[in-house]
């Protein structure tokens, strides 16, 4: 126990010592009840945050809690729909642009599922694959009214995102076309190269032929999909089987019409030029047109590559760069990247389709920086 000030033992030298022996007994007392009630206080408030915590963590996964949590997980929402939440706000106006529309599921426990959450489901479902029994205990729903909100979610997007001209003006693509780039090919305005995902084995032995890739050594589906030069995506085909051949997808793919189509709305001028690998032999068709292919020289078997096809072959391959990125971004869904089961087959054309419009609605990975000769992911 403190002893008393000096000056508070003047004051009480004339005071009866069992008072005073009282008084600093009741002054002890306090001191230590001081101390309980602090050390209670203490308890009580992290008991406060434990409960506040688990109330915080027991609320219905949708879009409010998640941007709520992303205050102590920075990038949450980036990470479970591939969008930024300001990103997301564009792309449900662009979807919902009647705010009071109300969408019509036919199922009881979707009735307090808000358009916002809906679009936020299938999100999460193209992002990380989550299966249908998973969003539905996120989401409080059925397994089958998980399957109906995604299945509607994305046929909305596929016939919103099927209305739109994604081939700019060739003065829009060489305007906003990377210096380093527009000096090696300033005509080349797309860059085209197929890609496959992996399938399912399909129990009908002919499927399986038609399905079976050699250059995967399984099953697969086969698009072909375009760029232009600051890697946005200009062209997307629908979905094959992975036994045709990259000139083959070119041709059953609309590819060489939409190439005529553009060249006679002036899109296109005769010479510019297609970007390409190898594997597309499509020189004499694009000949035809007035178009130009630019690809990699063909190593002889019999005598060394020379040097300028060296060279060439280097430049091709640093600005092909960009469709491989652009794939790599598309196959961040993972509903595509994993092996998709034979029971999405029906749907794969327009679960394709709409992870490739989707890379619309975010950052370039060629930015202002790379027009100097630098790139730069999102």
């Amino acid at each position: 126990m403190k002893p008393l000030h000096s000056k508070y033992l003047l004051l009480f030298s004339d005071v009866n010592p069992d008072l005073l022996h009282h008084f600093e007994a009741q002054c002890e007392d306090l001191r230590r009840q001081l101390i309980e009630k602090t050390d209670e206080c203490d308890k009580l408030k992290k008991k406060v945050d434990q409960l506040q915590d688990q109330v915080q963590r027991q609320q219905p996964f949708n879009v409010e809690s998640v941007c709520k949590r992303e205050k102590t997980i920075k990038n949450l929402f980036l990470y479970y729909t591939g969008l930024t939440y300001v990103q997301f706000l564009f792309l449900f106006s662009f979807l919902f642009p009647n705010l009071n529309e109300k969408l019509n599921y036919k199922r009881s426990d979707t009735k307090c599922l808000s358009n916002e959450n809906a679009l936020f489901l299938m999100l999460c479902r193209l992002r990380h694959d989550f299966g249908l029994k998973d969003m539905a205990v996120r989401f409080c729903l059925s397994s089958q009214s998980a399957s109906v909100v995604f299945n509607i979610i994305l046929d909305r997007m596929y016939f919103k995102f099927g209305q739109l001209s994604i081939w700019p003006h060739r003065d829009q693509i060489i305007s906003q076309m990377p210096a380093t780039f527009k000096q090696d090919f300033p005509t080349s305005l797309v860059i085209i190269d197929g890609t496959e995902f992996k399938t399912q084995t399909p129990s009908a032995l002919g499927l399986q032929s038609q399905l079976y890739s050699d250059y995967k050594s399984s099953t697969t589906l086969k698009a072909l999909v375009g760029c232009d030069p600051s890697g946005s995506v200009t062209f997307i085909s629908e979905l094959f089987t992975g036994s045709i051949s990259d000139k083959a997808i070119c041709e059953q793919s609309g590819f060489f019409q939409l190439l005529k189509d553009l060249k006679e709305a002036g899109f296109i001028q005769p010479g510019d030029a297609i970007m390409a690998d190898k594997g597309f032999t499509i020189d004499t068709e694009l000949k035809e047109m007035g178009l130009v292919l630019n690809i990699p020289p063909f190593a002889s078997s019999t005598s060394q590559m020379s040097v300028s096809d060296t060279h060439y072959t280097q430049k091709i391959a640093k600005h092909r760069v960009h469709i491989e990125r652009l794939i790599a971004k598309i196959k961040t869904y993972k509903l595509l990247s994993h092996t998709i089961p034979t029971s999405l087959f029906k749907q794969a054309n327009k679960i394709w389709t709409v992870c490739s419009m989707l890379t619309l609605h975010q950052k370039i990975f060629v930015t202002d920086n790379a027009r100097a000769g630098v790139c730069s992911d999102t």
